[in-house]
């Protein structure tokens, strides 16, 4: 049985709250140790991890941002639980989003997504899903970064790296 939405949004806050506390000394979902880890941006450069979870039987979703600098240190970090969404993608397309209008809300100009999707970085960086269900969402994220960002990469990588 999969976790509610809100048993997800908890989880996601509980981590953050851990990490701004610098409490995270176990590895709370079992990652084998040898899976690749967060690695910090280039100086001046602050990096994005974002991550949606979405529950189909339901068509809720929840998501999570960090927004970390080239020391690690956390400067912002948040989740939401929207309520019904689409699909999985929908989600992922909304952490993204939220992060991003955070980043702009604070200042920041130059960013790195990291994402685990990979449909959501291909959406990103092409016009693949300018048609899609959550098209209207990619598009909005892409006015974001223009009008906003100085500097803006987008990566995909594995989940582990979200610890």
């Amino acid at each position: 049985m999969m976790p509610s939405v809100q048993a997800t949004a908890h989880s996601i806050m509980s981590t953050a709250m851990e990490l701004l506390n610098g409490e995270l000394a176990t590895n709370p979902v079992g990652v084998a140790m040898t899976e690749q880890r967060w690695s910090p941006p280039a100086e001046g450069t602050l990096e994005i991890n974002c991550d949606g979870s979405f529950q189909a039987e339901t068509k809720t979703g929840a998501w999570g941002i960090i927004i970390r600098d080239h020391e690690g240190g956390t400067v912002v970090a948040g989740v939401g639980n929207p309520g019904h969404v689409h699909d999985v993608f929908f989600i992922e397309a909304l952490a993204c989003k939220q992060a991003l209008e955070a980043a702009i809300h604070f200042g920041i100009s130059k960013v790195v997504i990291e994402t685990d999707s990979s449909e959501l970085k291909e959406a990103l960086l092409s016009g693949t899903h300018d048609l899609a269900v959550g098209g209207g969402l990619v598009r909005e994220i892409k006015v974001l970064v223009e009008e906003n960002l100085a500097s803006f990469s987008c990566a995909k990588i594995p989940r582990s790296c979200n610890l």
